[in-house]
């Protein structure tokens, strides 16, 4: 046993002669004192060369690491609850290290391995780096099929309230007003079919008084029964108006709306698009 204590110790003591010989390499020295002291179960020493990594936070693979071996020697300690923290502080620089590009990231990863590839828990290190890229990918993966989800449904919600507005019941009333019926449109009708509309085009109301805002009832009951293809000979009887009238209201509307003179054709194409 006290041969291979002083076997680690000369490999530990050559391993920080040629660290120090590079800058570049200080967190790694750090590190390698704390790691072996841990293995020798120096929790004070190891604590120091840690806080050390933490302290200069030359780089965020290394800090995570120290965080990491802090909290393994706090929990052997019996520190569960500064264990638990330090694990936090972990995960939090994991996540940072996620973030970064997946070049960089694949670089450190190989450097890892190249410099512990004969160490016991530098190849459980890289296992879990390699997992945690994994979930990463997984979780950007999952990110991208929800968005595009997302954005297919987007395009047939409005597709889906239009199927649902013609089979509404206030559709439905509307469509059966014509030269037979004996019946009339109420203001609560009319309501209702506004709210309908609405809530299927998008705030349609607002749309037309933002580019008219002088427009009479008449006028947003016609473009009411436009928007849900009522024919110009029921708008007349829906209104109380005659045909002309209605035609003449039609013509006006899409100079008010466009600023334009324009056909009751031009109206429709207009209106449809809202």
């Amino acid at each position: 046993m006290k041969k291979y204590i002083s076997l680690s110790i000369i490999i530990a003591f050559i391993h920080i002669v040629y660290c120090e010989s590079t800058s570049s390499k200080i967190s790694e020295e750090y590190l390698y004192r704390g790691y072996t002291h841990q293995k020798l179960n120096h929790p004070d020493s190891a604590r120091y060369f840690y806080q050390r990594i933490i302290d200069t936070d030359e780089n965020m693979y290394t800090t995570a690491d120290a965080y990491l071996h802090l909290s393994e020697i706090e929990e052997a300690c019996g520190n569960y609850k500064e264990a638990l923290r330090l694990l936090h502080i972990n995960q939090n620089w994991q996540d940072s290290i996620h973030k970064t590009t997946q070049a960089e990231m694949m670089q450190q990863i190989n450097a890892l391995h190249v410099k512990h590839n004969t160490e016991k828990e530098s190849m459980k290190k890289s296992i879990y780096l390699y997992r945690s890229e994994l979930t990463a990918i997984g979780i950007l993966l999952l990110v991208v099929v929800y968005i595009l989800y997302k954005r297919k449904r987007k395009r047939k919600q409005p597709e889906t309230k239009e199927i649902l507005l013609r089979k509404s019941d206030i559709y439905a009333r509307f469509h059966s007003i014509n030269h037979e019926s004996n019946s009339s449109i109420t203001e609560k009708e009319w309501a209702e079919l506004q709210k309908a509309i609405d809530d299927t085009y998008e705030n349609f109301t607002g749309t037309l008084y933002a580019l008219c805002k002088k427009l009479s009832p008449m006028e947003l009951h016609i473009c009411y029964l436009m928007k849900i293809s009522i024919s110009v000979t029921n708008m007349a009887y829906i209104v109380g108006r005659s045909k002309s009238a209605v035609s003449t209201t039609r013509n006006k509307l899409y100079e008010k709306l466009q600023g334009q003179k324009g056909t009751p054709e031009m109206l429709d194409q207009f209106i449809a698009k809202l």
